[in-house]
């Protein structure tokens, strides 16, 4: 005979039981007994579980025990009711490199993510933590493991030395950092082949590009990640039109922190007699990228200033004669609705001028790893997931603003996403792939992958400082309409600016920003330093 603890309770509380009683040959449990024994314990059957159920996932081998409820006071503390089962309450960290604005990309599908996944799961409890970065990374962990954290996120990979030193401190906390690699036996990794959706936005770009083929992106941080989701880019609109180009812009850091913009520029295309601009260094380099001649700008920025500029600063664009206006359009980064002005979330204004997002999906992810260590089946995590065909529980994607005034087509998007999803990921640098830095990279012979294996293809993913035939800057990175020359990953020691302090025109790449005190020259715009540790 199985018996609910809210009548076990009620019995108790006239008194008419106390601990552990035998009534017509049935034993009924005290709260105190399901405390130890019953409500989330591991278990195998519901013969572990005593009054209560065991719930096991499909795959897993065992599950923990659970009890229906109504209301918290149904379930023995320190449960709580959640989706009408008693649950015991998981509290998750979140260290955030960014800010959560409705005009951030990166670090708010982070926040979005965690957040909706607790909500769907009803027994997490989320801290979060903003604008992360260095040491203070350290007392704020401190906080959250004092305060009973079991799960800590960390999601940027600039954070994974701190990662590695707070797993090591804290040997019983979970810890979890995005676009890295596994530690420690407590410090997982996760990311997904985001390049798959980058390659569609490529096929998308190039039926809407104009005469001059061009596009034009904002690099930020100068990591194999972003190398790699530019190459995509290019890539896919090449596989239309391989006469297409992408000229690359670098900004230096993940986003311009400056509470005020720090640039003077008087754009080209706003016509003569244009007012000088002060602008971000985002919207700097896609002024200069437009006047270079790009129709469309992609970027890589924890922001969306590169859209909120074309949409709204930049003002009308013209061509090189100065009277015929021509149109310029921007792909949103990281946030699925980074098309669109949220300052209103009950009444978003979708951007005319941008055409939609290449996004990250966390939800489920997360949701998946609160489950895990919520059951106890947590596990040294080395996650890259691939592009699935199911929208909601993919990862990664391309969301289309039906609205732009490029008329962009959602049936021709959703069916590109399909094809591309039910591909292998490693199709995305499949050869015949030219490079234009044979110092760093070869080029892949037709029908060859990057890599033979899986395994070596994923770490040359992670290590990936070339560029693929196509990505170009310009020879005078000063004047948009100097000629252009094959662009050059960053790399110490092989092709590196010399004086990224100075506004003074140099061999390109162009780099906008220093980091700040602290780090020393070289050290943050060298992509191999900044590779993904094996």
């Amino acid at each position: 005979m199985r018996t609910g603890n809210t009548w076990i309770r009620s019995l108790v509380s006239l008194g008419l039981i106390s601990g552990l009683a035998t009534l017509g040959g049935c034993s009924l449990l005290t709260d105190s007994d399901i405390k130890s024994s019953g409500i989330t314990a591991a278990c195998t059957s519901d013969d572990d579980c005593h009054a209560s159920t065991c719930s096991i996932r499909a795959g897993d081998t065992k599950g923990i025990c659970f009890s229906s409820c109504e209301v918290d006071s149904d379930c023995p503390a320190p449960t709580v009711c959640a989706k009408k089962t008693c649950q015991k309450p998981l509290k998750v960290g979140g260290i955030w490199v960014g800010i959560t604005t409705y005009r951030e990309g990166w670090t708010l599908t982070h926040d979005q993510g965690v957040k909706a996944a607790a909500s769907d799961l009803g027994y997490v409890q989320v801290t979060t933590a903003e604008g992360m970065f260095g040491d203070p990374i350290v007392a704020e962990v401190d906080k959250m493991v004092a305060a009973g954290n079991e799960l800590i996120i960390f999601n940027s990979f600039d954070h994974r030395d701190q990662a590695k030193t707070l797993s090591a401190k804290y040997p019983n906390v979970k810890f979890l950092v995005c676009s890295g690699r596994p530690q420690s036996p407590n410090l997982g990794a996760y990311f997904a082949h985001l390049e798959q959706a980058w390659y569609v936005a490529g096929k998308i770009s190039a039926g809407i590009v104009d005469e001059n083929k061009r596009l034009g992106f904002v690099g930020s941080y100068i990591t194999p990640e972003v190398v790699r989701h530019l190459n995509a880019w290019i890539l896919g609109a090449r596989s239309v039109d391989p006469q297409i180009q992408v000229e690359i812009r670098w900004t230096g850091f993940w986003y311009d922190w400056h509470s005020a913009p720090t640039f003077s520029y008087t754009p080209k295309f706003a016509g003569a007699g244009a007012a000088e601009q002060k602008l971000f260094a985002e919207e700097y380099a896609t002024a200069l990228l437009i006047d270079g001649g790009a129709s469309v700008i992609g970027h890589q920025s924890d922001n969306q200033r590169p859209g909120v500029y074309v949409e709204s600063k930049a003002g009308p664009i013209y061509k090189a004669d100065g009277t015929t206006k021509r149109n310029v359009w921007v792909i949103a980064n990281d946030n699925q609705y980074g098309w669109r002005n949220e300052q209103d979330p009950q009444n978003p204004v979708p951007y005319k001028t941008s055409i939609g997002a290449v996004y990250w999906n966390w939800t489920p992810l997360y949701a998946r790893m609160f489950e895990d260590v919520h059951r106890d089946q947590w596990q040294v995590y080395d996650i890259n997931e691939a592009m699935g065909q199911d929208k909601a529980a993919s990862l990664v994607g391309f969301e289309p603003n039906t609205e732009s005034l490029a008329g962009i087509d959602d049936t021709q998007v959703k069916s590109l996403l399909t094809a591309q999803a039910k591909l292998d990921y490693r199709e995305v640098f499949k050869g015949p792939i030219e490079t234009t830095d044979a110092n760093q990279r070869a080029n892949i012979p037709d029908g060859e992958y990057m890599k033979p294996t899986p395994a070596d293809y994923d770490k040359e993913l992670r290590q990936m400082c070339w560029f693929t035939k196509g990505v170009v800057e310009k020879s005078d990175p000063m004047d948009p309409s100097s000629a252009d020359v094959d662009a050059k990953v960053p790399v110490a020691g092989y092709y590196f600016p010399s004086d990224v302090d100075s506004m003074s025109p140099h061999t390109p790449p162009f780099i906008l920003m220093a980091i700040g005190d602290g780090v020393p020259r070289g050290v943050a715009w060298d992509c191999a330093t900044n590779q993904i540790p094996e």
